[in-house]
């Protein structure tokens, strides 16, 4: 499993992206645009607007990927609980007195193995759900501060707002 670093982009996100970091590219972009001087144009303020964004991308990319792995170890330990059961069932019914006794024990064994999967996509579907709303969160709170920085924003490049102050 990749190190977890401060910058997303790095490592694999990087190697996928061949080589791309935005964080990068919007330093190259104030350093390009503060040389011309656009009226009402504030490029820090931009710059660090979109560092806003993309660190929430990345926090919800980071829970994202989090989450997977947790899936994806939970499955696996189920597939484990699922072989030890089965291979108990398996030596139980081998010791079946009869084939009566085998029966009853085969229906108890498949009557089990099918609550404890309902069980099981009922807990990951629980994971999943949690999941994703974690994964979201960095999203939804940054959704809404971009909100408050556009009306700020507005309020302070709008002569009609700052007459009402």
């Amino acid at each position: 499993m990749a190190k977890p670093t401060e910058n997303m982009f790095e490592g694999y996100f990087g190697k996928a992206m061949g080589g791309f970091d935005p964080l990068k590219s919007m330093g190259d972009f104030a350093k390009l645009a503060s040389a011309y001087k656009w009226p009402g144009l504030d490029v820090r303020y931009l710059v660090e607007t979109q560092r806003k964004n993309i660190d929430a991308f990345s926090g919800a990319s980071r829970a994202a990927l989090e989450a997977t792995q947790a899936i994806a170890r939970r499955q696996g330990e189920m597939i484990e609980e699922g072989l030890s059961g089965m291979t108990a069932a398996l030596d139980a019914l081998s010791k079946s007195g009869n084939v009566t006794d085998a029966q009853t024990r085969q229906a108890e064994f498949v009557k089990g193995a099918c609550a404890k999967a309902m069980s099981n996509a009922h807990e990951l579907i629980e994971l999943a759900a949690q999941s994703g709303r974690e994964a979201a969160e960095p999203l939804n709170r940054r959704f809404l501060e971009g909100l408050d920085e556009v009306k700020t924003w507005t309020d302070q490049t709008n002569p009609a707002a700052q007459a009402k102050r």
